[in-house]
C-alpha cells in the first residue's frame, strides 16, 4: 500500500463515513441517490483500506471484472488454460444470463471490465450486446481477442461498443512460431484481420485503442522486437507484454530464462527511450526494467495487484481486494491464473461470494504469510502499466 493510495483512501473517509450500512448490503444503502463517481470513490477507499489493513471480510465490492463473454475456443494454445482444464471443469459456453445480470448489478461500483478470460470473445455473437450493459457507468472496458474470427460485420461492433483497448494475441513476428502458439491460427489471415480492423477504425472514426497482447515465453521472447516492429507496420496504438507464468507443472519450454527476462526487459527499456518509437507499451511490473510503472486504471484509488514481491518480501495479493474473475458459467475465480472456485453466479450473489468462505479464507491465510503453490509460482502483478 503505497502512502499515495493511504493518502487518496483517507481523502474520502468523510465520505465513507456518511453510509453506515456496508456496500454489499445493496438493499440498504438507497444507491440510486449516491452519484456514480461518489459510490465508485467510497467504494474504492473501502478496498484500500481492507488490505491495508488485512481485513478479511470486506465493506466493499470488488470493482474489477475479467468477464468471459464465451469459454468456447476455436485455437489451442500451450499457454492457456483451455490445454490444461478439461471441459467437465469448464463447460465451453458463452456467459450464462444470471452471471451477466449479476455483473451488471455491481456496474457503478466497477472502475474496469476485461471482457475476455479463457475463451475467444467473439464466438459469442452477442458481445456487443453485453458490453452495452455496462457502457456509461464503467470508465475502462476492454478485450482480448485471437484474431481469426474477425470479419467486417463484428470488427465494427467491436469499434463500435465502447471499448477503451482491444488487444489481439500476436505471440510470435513469423509463420512458424505464431502457429505454434496458436495451434489452428493461419497467421497471413491473422494479419489480414488486424489491417481490416485498423482500416476500419478510422472509417468509423473510432476512438478505441488497437494493440497486440503478447505473452513472453522461453519459445518465443527473441522475437519480442519483430513483434513490436510488426505492430508499428500494421498501425497500431500500442504492446501490451507479459511474463508466461506456469499455471501447472509440466509445460516445458515456456518459462522464461534469466537470460531471456532481461533481454526484454532490456529492449523495452531501449524502446521506451527511442524518440522513434511509434507504439506505447502496456507492460507487468515483473517486466518493467526501470520500475516506472504507472497505475492505467482511470481512478488512482482503484486497488489493483501490483508487485506482489518474492519470497520474504511476499505481501499478500491485491487481487482478493479488488477483482473477480467470472468465467461464462458463472463460477467465480480470484484471478487469471488461480483454480481455485470462489462461488457460482448461478447459484449466489457477488457480494455473498465476495464475502464468502474461499475468499475470506484466501485472505486470511496471505494476511497471515500462508502463500499457496500457485500464488508462490505468480510473479507478476495484474496492474497494466502505461509508458511511453
Amino acid at each position: 500500500m503505497t502512502s499515495q493510495s493511504i493518502k487518496v483512501a483517507g481523502g474520502v473517509v468523510a465520505a465513507i463515513n456518511r453510509f453506515t450500512a456496508p456496500l454489499h448490503n445493496r438493499q440498504t444503502v438507497n444507491a440510486e441517490s449516491i452519484g456514480i463517481a461518489e459510490k465508485k470513490s467510497v467504494n474504492n477507499a473501502r478496498l484500500a483500506r481492507a488490505l491495508h489493513e488485512g481485513r478479511a471480510r470486506l465493506d466493499s465490492l470488488p470493482n474489477f471484472l475479467i468477464l468471459d463473454t464465451s469459454s468456447k475456443y476455436n485455437l489451442r494454445c500451450p499457454m492457456c488454460w483451455q490445454t490444461l482444464v478439461s471441459e467437465e471443469d469448464m463447460p465451453r459456453t458463452h456467459l450464462s444470463k444470471k452471471a451477466l445480470a449479476e455483473a451488471v448489478s455491481i456496474k457503478d461500483y466497477l472502475a474496469r471490465i476485461n471482457f475476455h478470460g479463457s475463451g475467444e470473445p467473439l464466438l459469442n455473437t452477442d458481445f456487443a450486446e453485453i458490453i452495452a450493459e455496462f457502457r456509461g457507468a464503467v470508465s475502462y472496458m476492454e478485450t482480448c481477442t485471437n484474431g481469426t474470427p474477425i470479419n467486417q460485420g463484428n470488427a465494427v461492433k467491436l469499434l463500435t461498443a465502447g471499448l477503451n483497448v482491444v488487444r489481439f494475441s500476436c505471440d510470435g513476428d513469423n509463420r512458424s512460431t505464431f502457429e505454434r502458439l496458436r495451434e489452428g491460427a493461419s497467421f497471413e489471415r491473422f494479419i489480414e484481420n488486424v489491417r481490416l480492423t485498423v482500416a476500419l477504425k478510422r472509417e468509423v472514426n473510432s476512438w478505441t485503442h488497437l494493440g497486440f497482447n503478447v505473452v513472453v515465453s522461453g519459445q518465443n521472447w527473441r522475437e519480442l522486437p519483430g513483434i513490436v516492429a510488426l505492430a508499428e507496420s500494421l498501425g497500431l496504438d500500442f504492446v501490451a507484454v507479459f511474463a508466461y507464468i506456469e499455471m501447472a507443472p509440466g509445460t516445458d519450454g515456456l518459462s522464461l530464462s534469466a537470460e531471456a527476462a532481461n533481454f526484454v526487459r532490456c529492449f523495452l527499456r531501449q524502446y521506451k527511450a527511442a524518440p522513434s518509437s511509434k507504439c506505447y507499451l502496456m507492460i507487468t511490473p515483473a517486466l518493467d526494467a526501470d520500475h516506472s510503472v504507472k497505475d492505467q486504471l482511470p481512478n488512482e484509488s482503484t486497488t489493483t495487484k501490483g508487485e506482489v514481491g518474492v519470497g520474504q518480501n511476499r505481501r499478500p495479493c491485491g487481487a482478493l481486494y479488488s477483482m473477480m474473475n467470472v468465467k461464462a458459467d458463472g463460477k467465480v475465480f480470484p484471478c487469471c491464473i488461480h483454480p481455485r472456485v470462489m462461488g457460482d453466479l448461478n447459484r449466489a450473489s457477488v457480494s455473498e461470494i465476495w464475502n464468502g468462505e474461499p475468499y475470506v479464507e484466501m485472505r486470511q491465510q496471505q494476511a497471515s504469510g500462508d502463500f499457496d503453490e500457485m500464488c508462490l509460482r505468480c510473479f507478476d502483478g495484474l496492474r497494466y502499466v502505461s509508458t511511453r
